[in-house]
């Protein structure tokens, strides 16, 4: 089996649907509820973490930590981040930038009609955001 590496593929998940649906049709709306709900969700659990009445530990750190761990703390957390799946293909997105080309059957404009960088734009900030 070969495999053309210069067609473009979206990935199969609800922000694509940001990038080649109508504005005002369902799959839109569903993109960005399922967004608004996890930034929620996020958004809760960061409520339930945090003690803004604790001046000294508003986060609940571990007291009584040494320096090394809160650096490696630290050190997961970003490489948790840049592992997830949503950055990943935002990365690539950027990567392989917005093709306009009406020449080209394969680009993102003429497989999917109602796709516009905006649209697209908007799909990565989304992605590496949630």
């Amino acid at each position: 089996m070969v495999v053309d590496f210069t067609k473009r593929y979206l990935p199969e998940d609800t922000f694509s649907f940001i990038i080649y649906s109508h504005v005002c049709s369902r799959a839109f709306f569903l993109a960005i509820l399922v967004f608004s709900f996890q930034v929620a969700v996020y958004a809760l659990l960061a409520y339930d973490i945090t003690d803004l009445s604790d001046e000294i530990n508003p986060f609940k750190l571990p007291v009584n930590v040494e320096m090394s761990v809160r650096i490696a703390e630290a050190f997961a957390i970003v490489v948790a981040v840049i592992t997830q799946d949503d950055v990943q293909q935002a990365l690539n997105l950027m990567r392989d930038g917005y093709d306009q080309d009406s020449a080209n059957h394969s680009s993102l404009d003429q497989k999917f009609t109602e796709a516009t960088k905006a649209k697209w734009i908007l799909s990565i900030f989304l992605r590496a955001f949630e």
